[in-house]
């Protein structure tokens, strides 16, 4: 009687094991069965989703073509979806994914993020809480592909990507992206990413290369090390921006990340192959306008080569803005001997097409000026300015000819594209003197390329006055 019992038990377990290896293999192995489980997923899913074509199964090779999954807050439509993987390895706890790949991914937002308040930089940064399977199980993507995705508001565009891949590793709560790369309209990046939701922490090396260069510069390295801590994230990165295929600026600095605000904190900017330097620290707070403010301690910087004169800077700048205007003031001293020496200080603004200099005091030629300057580099370049000089050195710029001028100067320069440089310069001496002797007059000079036009030049030395014109 038992055995037979125990024989009806194993029979019966048999069957149910039978039966559910023919399910599993209907619903895995089967287009009716894969259909079938998708409905019911569709059916439970928040939101609405529905899908035109299902072909293939999910043991063997899945494809969704025109998936819509909505809900109140927007829409994503998916123009195909394709997936390869190894549902056994389930069974030891490993999620094995050979290719997914996703095509025309098109995300529209129901509207407009209503704008946060502006934090004030002790909103602390949150992080998932995990537990149970998701830290037990191992996961593997060999090959994710995204290709165009877009994110629009009903306002217009928001960003959109041409290309995405990576591979994708999953292991006790740690997320890592290797073989990172990402192609869109302004340009490309590569790398490798590793989030640990576990330990909270963001460790990256990733490599961006612009299509259209800005103010010269055409790649950019950035590695980062960030960790969470109650105030927000925190932590190094370091960047290094390449000018020409070649390295022009290396930038280093602690950071703290809370709510919208990010602060660099001893941050240092060197020029490989130089000895510039420069100390920086900011505040980036990431609101309508990235409103920003800086201060920049210039210890040493070269910009001879790109002047075209002696100048090595030595200052102060602190600045303000957002991503259409900036205004500040800067303390800046030409430390170099002969009559470029110069020291000036003043408040600026300006924008993406140029800047202003309303009121600059400062020393040069052994005595003290004071104007304004602007500078434009819009759709051409130019440069305006009307200073005044009290007790200016000619000998400074030509030894033996000493005096003291007082001096009324207004510049103005232009050049577009590849046409020479064109430059006006009219001005008034006033209560001058050379070798001791009084010194007026006025001149206006028109220099285009290597030609000089005189347009007029009275000068008046002890009694003697000298005129040019042509």
């Amino acid at each position: 009687m038992v055995a037979r019992w125990l024989k009806y038990v194993l029979a019966g377990g048999v069957a149910l094991l039978l039966a559910a290896l023919l399910t599993g293999s209907w619903l895995l192995w089967s287009s009716t069965g894969t259909a079938w489980l998708l409905n019911i997923a569709l059916e439970q899913a928040q939101g609405e989703c529905n899908v035109d074509r299902v072909q293939g199964c999910l043991g063997n090779g899945l494809q969704l073509e025109g998936l819509v999954v909505s809900w109140p807050e927007g829409t994503v439509r998916v123009e195909s979806l394709t997936l390869q993987w190894s549902p056994l390895r389930l069974l030891l706890g490993e999620l094995q994914v050979a290719e997914l790949r996703l095509a025309g991914v098109d995300t529209l937002l129901a509207g407009s993020p209503e704008a946060s308040p502006r934090g004030d930089g002790t909103e602390g940064f949150s992080w998932p809480q995990l537990s149970g399977w998701p830290l037990r199980l191992r996961a593997e993507i060999d090959s994710l592909r995204i290709d165009r995705v877009r994110v629009r508001q009903p306002e217009g565009l928001l960003w959109e990507t041409d290309r995405f891949r990576a591979t994708v590793h999953w292991q006790q709560g740690r997320l890592t992206l290797s073989e990172l790369s990402l192609a869109a309209p302004a340009g490309s990046l590569n790398g490798q990413l590793s989030v640990d939701l576990v330990h909270q922490r963001i460790k990256g090396e990733l490599q961006g290369r612009l299509r259209e260069a800005i103010a010269g510069v055409t790649r950019a390295d950035l590695s980062l090390d960030l960790v969470a801590e109650p105030a927000g994230l925190v932590g190094r990165f370091r960047t290094l921006l390449y000018e020409q295929q070649q390295p022009w600026l290396e930038y280093g600095s602690a950071l703290s990340w809370s709510g919208d605000l990010l602060q660099l904190h001893q941050g240092a900017v060197n020029f490989p192959g130089t000895s510039d330097a420069l100390q920086v620290q900011g505040t980036l707070r990431f609101d309508d306008g990235f409103s920003w403010q800086a201060a920049i301690g210039v210890e040493q910087l070269n910009l001879s080569t790109l002047a075209g004169v002696p100048l090595l800077l030595q200052g102060q700048i602190r600045g303000a803005g957002d991503l259409d205007h900036y205004q500040g003031q800067l303390e800046l001293e030409n430390r170099v001997d002969g009559w470029l020496q110069t020291r000036l200080a003043g408040q600026f603004n300006g924008d993406f097409e140029g800047i202003d200099f309303p009121a600059l005091t400062g020393l040069f030629l052994g005595g003290s000026v004071e104007g304004d300057l602007g500078i434009g580099w819009g759709e051409q370049f130019s440069l305006h300015s009307h200073m005044q000089g009290w007790g200016l050195d000619p000998a400074t710029l030509f030894p033996g000819w000493p005096g003291r001028v007082t001096l009324d100067l207004q510049t103005h320069m232009t050049q577009r594209d590849s046409e020479p440089l064109e430059m006006h310069f009219s001005g008034n001496l006033t209560e001058s003197s050379l070798h001791d002797k009084p010194l007026t007059g006025s001149f206006a000079l028109h220099l285009i390329g290597g030609e000089l036009e005189i347009g007029q030049l009275q000068l008046l030395v002890a009694g003697t006055r000298l005129t040019a014109s042509g």
